[in-house]
């Protein structure tokens, strides 16, 4: 049986390859026209979107696994 310790340590190499593939040449090829989304370039968009993803993510996967504290109200 795995440890939490191991399965978020998989879970974070999986995220980091999946990030490293997001903005990857072929990836991001895909995203460089001169459409705007918002007033902003789409391929500026798409980098701040994955990169959000990304540090939401590897905040949720770093919390799972973790006890609860409780707060004293």
């Amino acid at each position: 049986m795995q440890t939490n310790e191991s399965r978020r340590s998989e879970r974070l190499v999986a995220l980091g390859v999946t990030a490293a593939l997001a903005l990857n040449y072929p990836i991001l090829h895909m995203f460089d026209s001169s459409s705007l989304v918002l007033g902003i370039p789409i391929l500026y968009f798409y980098l701040f979107v994955v990169w959000a993803v990304v540090i939401v993510c590897v905040g949720r996967v770093m919390r799972q696994g973790k006890p609860e504290h409780d707060s004293p109200h």
